[in-house]
């Protein structure tokens, strides 16, 4: 328990009520304290006209509004939004953002992102039952890939696709009997995982 220091009892000069200092009130602050409690601390300083008034200037010129100026999140670094004639708010995408870069993904993660891809990759998982395709491993469930053993850089080249649509239409894209399952560890042994796909030439 804190120790009690002496100090000389002191009025309220709103109620006129003696109190004394508690023993976990700071000294400091009692110095200053000329009231009882907070709620006729409020009342002195209103009767003082100290606090904010009507029409008093700010204290910084930093922070305040100037007509014309578009707010933080609506500049050229935020999602710019615009009202279409149906009263939609609508955001700038693609080309009519002001980040756009010229259209930098590539075809592969396009294709990649597709619903289409997704459903392929998935009756691709149902057939081979979860299972990794690798004899000497055989996992089943986890973390596992679908591999192409046509690479799809090579299907895309030897096709001549250009765009998704193109792709969407290609029905050797989306052959079933074009991929497996395997596990991380055993996809990347594979002749074709990644950069090592440009070596791939059909036999």
């Amino acid at each position: 328990m804190a120790k009690m220091i002496p100090t000389k009892e002191r009025v309220c000069e709103i109620c006129k009520v003696v109190y004394y200092r508690k023993p976990t009130y700071p000294i400091k602050q009692w110095e200053k304290q000329k009231t009882c409690c907070g709620k006729h601390r409020s009342l002195l300083l209103k009767k003082m006209g100290v606090g904010f008034k009507k029409g008093h200037p700010t204290y910084s010129k930093k922070g305040q509004f100037k007509k014309g100026h578009l707010s933080w999140n609506k500049g050229v670094w935020g999602r710019q939004k615009w009202m279409n004639t149906s009263g939609l708010v609508r955001y700038r995408s693609g080309k009519n953002h002001p980040l756009w870069k010229g259209g930098v993904t590539t075809l592969q993660k396009k294709i990649r992102n597709l619903r289409l891809y997704r459903e392929w990759r998935r009756s691709v998982f149902i057939r081979d039952k979860f299972t990794c395709q690798n004899k000497s491993c055989g996992q089943v469930g986890g973390r596992l890939e679908t591999d192409h053993i046509e690479p799809m850089s090579f299907i895309l080249k030897e096709e001549k696709i250009t765009t998704v649509k193109q792709a969407k239409k290609c029905a050797r894209l989306w052959d079933l009997s074009n991929g497996r399952t395997y596990c991380i560890p055993c996809h990347k042994k594979t002749d074709t995982y990644g950069m090592k796909a440009i070596n791939y030439v059909k036999i």
